[in-house]
């Protein structure tokens, strides 16, 4: 779950699934430039803060083990 969405710059990643113990976080604007890359270990909440990028839409790719997803973030 990620929140909130949109947001000022500043968002959460919540993990619903307590067994995943480590996960990278990369985040790209529109045209697939990678603005920032996290990697996050053993926390259920991460923050992630995009206030120095430009207002826009973003897109986070989390990788956990074999598993990734992609979701939109919108930063006003």
């Amino acid at each position: 779950m990620i929140y909130p969405n949109p947001n000022k710059g500043l968002f959460n990643i919540s993990m619903l699934d307590l067994s995943i113990l480590e996960m990278t976080v990369a985040i790209s604007d529109v045209l697939g430039k990678e603005v920032k890359t996290v990697a996050c270990k053993g926390r259920e909440i991460y923050s992630i803060d995009l206030s120095g990028q430009a207002k826009g839409t973003y897109l986070l790719r989390i990788t956990a083990g074999e598993t990734t997803l992609v979701r939109k973030i919108v930063v006003e």
